[in-house]
């Protein structure tokens, strides 16, 4: 038998630079939710891919940025925090949002990438909406920033460049015998998934602000004994009475039209009928507050609990 290698690897990049798109492309299956807005993803999510000869479990990251929250400030510390913990690092740069100079924040993660020391590939996403003339000049100028391993242009939407992305990747990892059962998809818990279908369905019939404002939290979540039907309860925190008439809109219409289209994703991730009840709560300034983050569960993790 050849050589097998397995590990963790780290996704970092800037908020909308297509981390959870490119996720979802390489598992060929929805473990992250993937909305326009940025900061869409808040918590460490694991995918992992068995393939012949190697099983690479991807930690996927919320967007590098700069804020003064403690939303923001706990995004930031989940996206650094991982870097020490895995074997390689895919870096993640949107084509249509750089240029041969790195800006702040994409200078700023860069720093933080070259001093974790991990192998790292450097992966450009969305070529397919730039012509060779700009992309050849940004590839030039990155591939000297850093030792990369490799520098590889995709469209993870078009899942173009994606099997050298994980040839690439795979090289980069330690000989071990796999790290999980052939079957693993992710390592997160079905609650936390169904919250998340939810949070995504909120995100994108919610106006620009308050998204950020919402968290979703599963109160409920039992099989009945026929095994068919699957009951939800989830409540929606929001952090102003301001804002839970808007979640809600008007005579409900809003809340409805949202959990019937999250019903349907959590029924095409469970394989069963749900019945889903949800509820709309006030948390009062909880994006802002240490305290307020904890109680809505938003804690650092280590992938795989590994090291």
């Amino acid at each position: 038998m050849g050589v097998h290698r397995a590990g963790f690897v780290a996704i970092v990049g800037r908020p909308n630079a297509g981390k959870s798109t490119l996720l979802n492309a390489l598992l060929g299956e929805k473990v992250a939710i993937v909305t326009p807005k940025p900061q869409t993803t808040r918590d460490r999510i694991m995918g992992v891919l068995t393939r012949p000869g190697a099983q690479l479990a991807f930690v996927d990251t919320p967007g590098f940025h700069q804020g003064k929250k403690a939303l923001n400030k706990h995004l930031v510390h989940v996206a650094l925090s991982v870097l020490g913990d895995v074997d390689v690092v895919l870096m993640l740069v949107d084509v249509t949002r750089t240029g041969p100079e790195p800006g702040a924040e994409d200078a700023a993660l860069l720093d933080a990438v070259r001093a974790a020391k991990r192998p790292t590939v450097l992966v450009f996403n969305k070529v397919d909406q730039v012509d060779k003339a700009t992309l050849y000049p940004l590839v030039q100028a990155w591939s000297a920033l850093a030792p990369w391993r490799a520098v590889v242009p995709v469209s993870a939407l078009h899942h173009d460049g994606l099997d050298r992305v994980l040839n690439e990747l795979s090289a980069c990892l330690p000989e071990s015998p796999p790290l999980f059962d052939d079957d693993t998809l992710t390592d997160r818990p079905i609650r936390f998934l169904v919250a998340e279908l939810l949070r995504e369905q909120l995100m994108l019939a919610l106006g620009e602000e308050l998204p950020y404002s919402v968290a979703v939290e599963i109160m409920r979540y039992a099989e009945r004994p026929d095994g068919n039907i699957v009951d939800i309860a989830a409540t929606i925190h929001v952090e102003r009475d301001s804002q839970k008439p808007i979640v809600l809109g008007k005579g409900g219409e809003t809340i409805k039209a949202v959990g019937a289209a999250a019903r349907l994703e959590m029924e095409k991730l469970i394989g069963r009928k749900v019945f889903l009840e949800t509820h709309v709560r006030v948390e009062p300034n909880w994006t802002r507050s240490a305290k307020g983050l904890r109680k809505l569960g938003y804690q650092v993790q280590r992938p795989g609990g590994r090291r």
